[in-house]
Order: C-alpha cells, then sequence, then structure tokens
C-alpha cells in the first residue's frame, strides 16, 4: 500500500537524540567483538583485501566498479560541490530503467535484486545472500566514494531505503570511523515475519525458516547497537512491510544515536513519492536542530 502526502513536513510522533557521542563509555566495537556475528562479518570484509577498488566513470555518470568477488557493479556519480560537509551514498532496492538524477556529491547503488525476482532468501550459506552481498559492495562504494572530487572526504553520508535502508546501517556498524550520518527510510531487515506481510506470493514456510536461520547474521536490527553515527529513521503510520513496531524496534536497538520520525498517513513508498523528502532528511543531517519545520 502506498501513500503520497502533499508535503511531509506533517510530522506527528519525533523522538528526538542526541546527534554527538552516543553517552559516556566506550561504544562496542563489532570488529572485537569475539561473537559469531563480529566473526563472520570480519570475514566478509576481508573479501575486500582481494580485489583492488577498480572504478571507471562513463561520460554519462554510471559507475562501474570492481565488487567484492570481482564482479562489476553499477552506480550512477555525481562530483561532490568544492564546499560540500561529506560525500553521500545513496543505497535503493528500487528497479530503476534509467540512471537517476543524482544530487551534486552522491553515488547512488542499486541493490542488485533482479527484475521479478522473489524477496525470499535464497538457500544456502549467508555469505552468498543478496543482502550479505549487498553489503560488502556498498563498503567497496564507500571506500571509492571518499577519494571522490578535487580533495579527499573522511566520511561519507548514508541514505538508504527499503532494504536499502538496511544496508546503509549494516555499512554503518562495520565501517563507523567512515559514516558521519545515516537516513534509513523504511528500512526493511531480513525476518522471519517479512514474507506474511509482503504480498509476495512466491513465500513460503520454508522460506521463513531459511530467513530464521540467516537473521543471526543478515538483520541489521542486530548490527544497530554497532552503529556509531547518528542516524535518522523515517517510518510510515500505514507501513504493511517497515511497519512501525518494527521501526520502533530498530530506533530502540540504536540508543542515543537513533532519531525515529512517523509520516502520518503514509504506506510503503519510494521516497520520491514524497513532496521535500530530500529537504526533509537534509534539514536533519546538516542544520543543528534535527526538528520538524
Amino acid at each position: 500500500m502506498k501513500s503520497t502526502l502533499a508535503t511531509i513536513f506533517l510530522l506527528t510522533i519525533v523522538f528526538p537524540a542526541s546527534r554527538g557521542l552516543a553517552g559516556s563509555g566506550p561504544l562496542p566495537d563489532l570488529g572485537q567483538s569475539n561473537t559469531a556475528l563480529g566473526r563472520f562479518w570480519v570475514g566478509e570484509l576481508s573479501r575486500l583485501e582481494q580485489f583492488p577498488p577498480d572504478y571507471r566513470i562513463s561520460s554519462d555518470g554510471t559507475l562501474n566498479f570492481v565488487a567484492s568477488r570481482g564482479e562489476v557493479r553499477l552506480a550512477y556519480h555525481s562530483l561532490p560541490n568544492a564546499d560540500a560537509e561529506c560525500v553521500l551514498v545513496r543505497i535503493t532496492d528500487a528497479v530503476l530503467d534509467h540512471a537517476p538524477s543524482a544530487a551534486p556529491g552522491c553515488l547512488e547503488f542499486v541493490f542488485p535484486w533482479r527484475q521479478g525476482a522473489s524477496l525470499a532468501p535464497p538457500r544456502g550459506e549467508a555469505a552468498d545472500h543478496l543482502i550479505c552481498r549487498g553489503v560488502v559492495d556498498a563498503c567497496r562504494l564507500v571506500q571509492i566514494a571518499l577519494g571522490q572530487g578535487e580533495r579527499p572526504f573522511n566520511s561519507v553520508g548514508l541514505i538508504g531505503d527499503g532494504y536499502g535502508a538496511g544496508i546503509a546501517l549494516a555499512v554503518a556498524s562495520l565501517m563507523p570511523e567512515k559514516v558521519s550520518f545515516v537516513v534509513a527510510h523504511q528500512p526493511v531487515c531480513l525476518s522471519a515475519d517479512l514474507y506474511a506481510s509482503s504480498g509476495e506470493a512466491t513465500w513460503c514456510e520454508e522460506d521463513a525458516a531459511e530467513a530464521r536461520r540467516l537473521e543471526p547474521l543478515l538483520n541489521a536490527e542486530r548490527l544497530a547497537p554497532y552503529v556509531v553515527a547518528p542516524t535518522l529513521v523515517i517510518a510510515g503510520e500505514w507501513d504493511p512491510i517497515a511497519t512501525p513496531e518494527k521501526c520502533r524496534r530498530l530506533w530502540s536497538a540504536l540508543g542515543r544515536r537513533g532519531t525515529l520520525w512517523m509520516l502520518p498517513e503514509t504506506g510503503h513508498c519510494l521516497p520520491g513519492e514524497l513532496t521535500d523528502w530530500d529537504a526533509l532528511w537534509q534539514r536533519w543531517a546538516f542544520v543543528p536542530w534535527a526538528g520538524p519545520a
């Protein structure tokens, strides 16, 4: 179910959070956690060392880059402005039939679901799952993004929607020193109950069982406690997939680093379907007071 608002500054519920330090004491370090979750992701990130961060930018702004397994992935490129505070990496699971008009200083990465493919998790190891591969590929794109423009950047801002938002949160947990903020629009995380609400006829009970098996490693909610950067979670009041309950749970897992904004009378939708969506997150990210207009 989708709903387009006349303006999305009609926010009804705002849970502001500290956008500075997340409190006293050291933050949890996934790489040093010595848990199954930490060991899995440290191993996956080591795949990036096997291939140099090669890429090619075409005249039309498309960027082809070498991903974690030597495969070539596609992104869309726009050089940052000279006065930009950081470079942006936008991650989406939308199927696009044309190159998006990337904002200045933005690399857009289309999470590679195949056209018409089921969202059901494939049988196999967690490392072979599209979500895992998308996370590692996005980490590679962050490395590339930091070298763009006339001067090097120290950090990126991550913007994601749907599964792309879940991937953005995972990247932020794995590269904490490289991420300055995260915007997660209606984040979808791998979960056993997703098939029941997604409306996908191709899901079955076996898919749910497979999701339960992989969820401990691939669900972004489990990685959220390791996110250091301030994070804005945008939820829709009527969203049947990234439900308000799931978004609140994710926000809670983020602790003081998280802010939750609820869009009233809004179903599951793409950011482009909402008026002034870019102005909304930019105001939160770049204006000292992160509140509604």
